[in-house]
């Protein structure tokens, strides 16, 4: 099998040197377990801080081994009665071709759902999309009527959070994203009200002002930082 692995530590954008791919002998399932041949593996963004060798919200990923992420595929091999071989997955595989499973932990079987392609389990219907419908739901208490602002709304959270929103009847949802071409497909194709390229307003506050002449009831924020201080009034 093959898996990319961390060599050496990012400094700012990641490049092709501070990754390394290996290939190694094709694991082979023991009693209770099965493996997974992966068709998907995500590439999240909140893989990037793991990069950098210190902590964040999540420990920083060692170097020389396997980096972990969310991946879809089928079971190809299987010592588990419940877990037979064609078996459709997502699971915490990382970025390699296989993995082994035990069937505990961030495992699941797929749903075959006319329409929806296989990448959505580790996108909208996997931990990003569960992300944005728990942020909006629960922790942001959304309500009918809410003006909403996304940040980072290009994005797999920020975009469903905002397509729930509008779901859910918000009086308005408004992206903010980094290029005009992720603000058009922000109001062509996910349905926000209106998009900001943070980059090409000249005063972000007063662009979100515009939008929301009455204020904006939830910000649902996926950037922090430096983003929110130019939000802010």
């Amino acid at each position: 099998m093959q898996q990319i692995v961390l060599a050496q530590y990012c400094e700012g954008a990641p490049k092709p040197s501070d990754f390394r791919l290996e290939t190694q002998p094709l694991p082979e399932p023991k009693d209770g377990q099965f493996r997974v041949a992966h068709v998907w593996c995500s590439v999240d963004p909140g893989t990037r801080s793991r990069l950098s060798g210190g902590d964040s919200y999540a420990a920083a990923l060692p170097l020389g081994k396997p980096i972990d992420g969310f991946s879809v595929g089928v079971i190809d091999a299987s010592n588990h009665p419940d877990w037979p071989v064609g078996t459709k997955v997502f699971c915490a595989g990382g970025w390699k071709t296989h993995s082994l499973q035990s069937g505990k932990g961030f495992i699941g079987k797929v749903a075959d759902v006319p329409g929806v392609p296989l990448s959505a389990w580790i996108g909208v219907l996997g931990v990003p999309g569960l992300t944005a419908w728990f942020g909006i739901k629960d922790v942001a208490r959304f309500k009918a009527g809410d003006a909403v602002l996304v940040t980072s709304a290009a994005g797999p959270v920020g975009a469903t959070a905002g397509q729930l929103a509008k779901a859910w009847g918000a009086s308005k949802v408004v992206g903010v994203a980094g290029s005009d071409e992720k603000c058009r497909w922000l109001t062509e194709t996910a349905g926000f009200d209106a998009a900001i390229n943070y980059k090409t307003a000249a005063d972000l506050t007063a662009a979100i002002a515009a939008e929301f002449p009455k204020g904006v009831d939830i910000l649902f924020d996926n950037v922090g930082n430096a983003m929110v201080n130019r939000m802010l009034p």
